[in-house]
Parts: structure tokens; C-alpha cells; sequence
């Protein structure tokens, strides 16, 4: 099951996180029906007057708990967690959706089940979530479940899969049979007892003795021609083959800088860019940006508040520095001061670093619950900046990083964001290598960039505030 992968909406989603997202909307429905039952006593659906559409009721129900949940990072399949970190996940899913309900069932007192139904169904739900998603995590660790790959090469590109995926959570998805040498190699930098031999054995018999589900193509440049008319063989006998690049890509979720070229971008799919996407997305922007503003206010009036208690009616409560936007144009970025006015007193500028003591007392807070950014939804409505996107840098740093960075410039064409794909994935910077890494979550952004992906990063967003999984910053 965990073997297929489909495009939806320009994003990769397994089929197993697909299968585990409809099963949670099928619990929530039939915990609706069940809670509804036991409520009033097993009466007929049609005959409850308190309750105008069961199963209107129940879809909302549904509709609501499982992106909840998926917030908490429970559709994730590198997951890692313990039952302990489910339930606690689980727990936190159920009180945001819960918080939802009673949103959707004050504005639409038709979908309200009641207190004593309602209660009944999240219990239900509940467990049986929290059961499901522990069963799941378990399922993905199982050998027989994971692709099996092959890798054509043993030189520096092959490596990468090793040098890059050592965790065992990066290779959830797939087992690594082994590498194949290529005529022309020099060198073989990968471990020598996973290098196959074929000596008597064509690439299709290769693939039948093993069970090779897919075939990664990872020559490096100057090696001789691959052996197509054997992948083309392959490929017609249903062995899905794969270019190193895009096999890092789906896997790791973004584009490894070393391994491709300039021919790879410019014939690699994505990268879209319309007038309509730009359009949709800038309404997306400002309506919930302005939506958000509404709720937030009363945090961002009581941290205004405390920056001036600590540190004096005379000092600035916004910090107001210049960014690079999209098309490299310089723009003002809002956040609520968290360092202390003299913090770069020398007039060069700095990388934050962890525990730095230019930090206040209340800037630690509000750095590490993400409130200092809530000034940036100004930015957003204003059109420098949007929810998700790139984040955007300092002039200095930008003019520095180009130089160092490939395709650096390229996180330029497209509007900065809040929160990112590369905020979520990646600690925050501090290095010239952090940016390097950051930038390849970055590239990966820009090429998939849709809606749905916005979508699943602002979920995420949630989980790493809340749990501390990431540096949305």
C-alpha cells in the first residue's frame, strides 16, 4: 500500500497517509452516528427533533478532526514518536477541532449535536484514532511494506542516498537492495558489501532475483552512457525508474543543490507561474490574514504591553528592518522587538544565534511562541509578503549568500513568506551551511508550489509551534 505515490494538486501524497486520512473521516462519521445512538437511546435518526442532519452533522464532524489532527503532524510519515507522543498529538488535534466545532456550531446552530452527543463522539473518535495512527506508524516500520530500490551507480551521486538518508526514519518509504557499478566509474565511494554483482545477470534478471520495485539512475558526470535498452526493458516490465535528483526529491522533500545542473531545472517539471495562480493566492492572503488579525489582537495588544513595561515608554515596541521581496525589491518587515535596541550597536550585521544576550526577557517569550511575527500579517495585507513563502533576508546577507549559494536568487521570484517549507523542515540559520540546506527546502517550495502545499505548511506550522518540531522562523 505504502508503495504508491500520487500527485494531488502538484504536492506527492502516499497512498497509505490517503488510506489513514479516509479512515479517520469514516471513524469520525460513524463515531457521530454511534454517539448519536447511545445518546437517545437507539431512537431513529429521522425521529431525534434536537438534531435537524445526522449525517450533515457527522461530514462537518469529519470534515474538521482529521486536518485537526494532521496539524499535530499525525500525517506525517517520518514521524517518529512514541505512543506517548500519539496520544499527546491526538489530544492537542482534538482540542483545536473541538474549538472548530463549537465555531461552526455557533454560526450554524443546525450542525450542533449537543453537549452530552458531542462529548460521546470525541471519546469514540478518539480512541479509535489514537489506536489507528499507533498501528499505522507501526505498519510503516515493516520491511515487506518499503520499495525495494536499486541504484545504478557507485560514485559521489550514488553515495548521497547514505550520506543524506542515515536516519531510519528517512527511509521509511523505501529499502535500499543495493548499488550496481558502471562501466567507467573511477572510483566507488559507496559501502562495498551493498555493491551488487551482475556479472552473469542482465539488469531485468538483476531485478526478478531481488524484486526490485524501482531503479534509481545516480552516474556521476564523465561516467560512461547508462544501460538504456536494459531500463527501457525494466521499465516495460513495471520497474519504475528514477533520476537520483528526483528520488532525493520525493524523498527528502527537497532539491539537493550538489546533484543537479542547470539542464535538470530547465527540463524538470513544476516551477509553475500564472497570473491566476498569483491572483488566487494574493486573495488567499488577504482574507486570512485579515481573519487572523481579528483573533490576534488582543495578543498582539498584551505584547505591546509588556515590551513597554520592560524596557520604557521611549523605546520602539516594532523593530522595523529591511528585507529583499520578490524581483529583489527592499521592503520594511515588521516584528515585535525581542532584542534589545543596541543590539547591533557595531552597524554590521549579525546571525542570531541560540541563547544570544542581546535577547530581552520578553523577547525570549514571544521568539520562542512565534509571536513577535503576528506584525508581519501587516506585511502580508500591504502585498510585500505572504503567508507562505521564502522567508525573506537582509540586503547584506543576500548579496553574500548569492555569491556562495546556488541559485540563490531564484527564492526571489516569488513572495516571501511568514512561514515556509524550509521553516518548517529546517532549524533556524545561523550559518552559511544552514542557509545552503535551507535553500534546497526553498528550490523544493518554488518548483511544487500550489495551494494544497500552502495549505499542508501552515498545518505544520501549527505543529512546530505547539511541539517545537521545527524553527518556523
Amino acid at each position: 500500500m505504502d508503495q504508491q505515490v500520487y500527485r494531488f494538486i502538484k504536492v506527492r501524497v502516499r497512498a497509505a497517509l490517503i488510506i489513514l486520512a479516509l479512515s479517520d473521516f469514516a471513524v469520525c462519521l460513524a463515531s457521530v452516528l454511534l454517539a448519536i445512538y447511545i445518546r437517545f437511546d437507539g431512537q431513529s435518526l429521522d425521529t431525534i427533533e434536537s438534531i435537524e442532519s445526522p449525517i450533515l452533522t457527522g461530514v462537518v464532524f469529519g470534515m474538521v478532526i482529521p486536518p485537526s489532527i494532521a496539524a499535530m503532524g499525525l500525517y506525517q510519515s517520518h514521524f517518529r514518536g512514541s505512543l506517548h507522543a500519539i496520544l499527546l498529538r491526538t489530544v492537542a488535534g482534538f482540542f483545536c477541532g473541538c474549538a472548530v466545532l463549537a465555531t461552526l456550531y455557533y454560526l450554524f446552530p443546525s450542525l450542533n449535536l449537543g453537549r452530552g452527543a458531542l462529548g460521546l463522539a470525541m471519546g469514540i473518535a478518539f480512541f479509535f484514532i489514537a489506536m489507528l495512527h499507533t498501528f499505522f506508524f507501526k505498519y510503516l516500520e515493516r520491511h515487506e511494506t518499503r520499495v525495494r530500490v536499486l541504484v545504478l551507480g557507485t560514485g559521489n551521486h550514488a553515495a548521497s542516498i547514505n550520506r543524506r538518508m542515515r536516519r531510519k526514519s528517512d527511509r521509511r518509504r523505501f529499502r535500499l537492495i543495493g548499488f550496481i557499478v558502471l562501466p567507467g566509474e573511477s572510483e566507488r565511494i559507496v559501502d562495498r558489501e551493498l555493491i551488487l554483482e551482475h556479472s552473469n545477470q542482465d539488469l531485468l534478471q538483476l531485478c526478478k532475483v531481488h524484486k526490485i520495485d524501482e531503479i534509481v539512475t545516480a552516474a556521476d558526470a564523465g561516467t560512461t552512457a547508462l544501460p538504456v535498452e536494459q531500463l527501457l526493458e525494466a521499465r516495460f516490465r513495471g520497474v519504475r525508474i528514477t533520476d537520483i535528483v528526483t528520488f532525493h526529491e520525493r524523498e527528502q522533500r527537497k532539491l539537493p543543490i550538489e546533484l543537479f545542473n542547470c539542464d535538470s531545472l530547465i527540463y524538470a517539471d513544476g516551477f509553475g507561474n500564472s497570473w491566476f495562480w498569483d491572483y488566487v493566492k494574493r486573495c488567499v492572503d488577504v482574507i486570512v490574514s485579515a481573519i487572523a488579525l481579528i483573533f490576534v489582537w488582543p495578543i498582539i495588544l498584551l505584547t505591546a504591553i509588556s515590551i513597554v513595561i520592560e524596557d520604557g515608554k521611549d523605546q520602539p515596541i516594532l523593530y522595523r528592518q529591511t528585507r529583499v521581496g520578490r524581483n529583489g525589491r527592499k521592503f520594511m518587515v515588521l516584528k515585535f522587538r525581542s532584542m534589545r535596541t543596541d543590539a547591533e550597536a557595531s552597524g554590521v550585521a549579525q546571525w542570531a544565534t541560540e541563547s544570544d544576550s542581546r535577547i530581552t526577557r520578553v523577547g525570549s517569550i514571544i521568539r520562542q511562541l512565534r509571536i513577535d511575527e503576528l506584525p508581519q500579517l501587516f506585511n502580508v495585507l500591504t502585498g510585500d509578503m505572504s503567508l507562505v513563502g521564502p522567508r525573506p533576508e537582509r540586503p547584506y546577507f543576500v548579496e553574500k549568500l548569492s555569491i556562495e549559494v546556488p541559485h540563490y536568487e531564484k527564492r526571489h521570484t516569488v513572495l516571501p513568506g511568514i512561514t515556509g517549507w524550509a521553516q518548517i523542515n529546517y532549524p533556524y540559520g545561523r550559518s552559511l551551511s544552514d542557509s545552503m540546506r535551507k535553500q534546497e527546502f526553498d528550490l523544493y517550495y518554488i518548483k511544487n508550489r500550489s495551494l494544497f502545499l500552502d495549505f499542508l505548511i501552515l498545518l505544520q506550522t501549527t505543529e512546530v509551534v505547539l511541539f517545537k518540531s521545527g524553527q518556523a522562523r
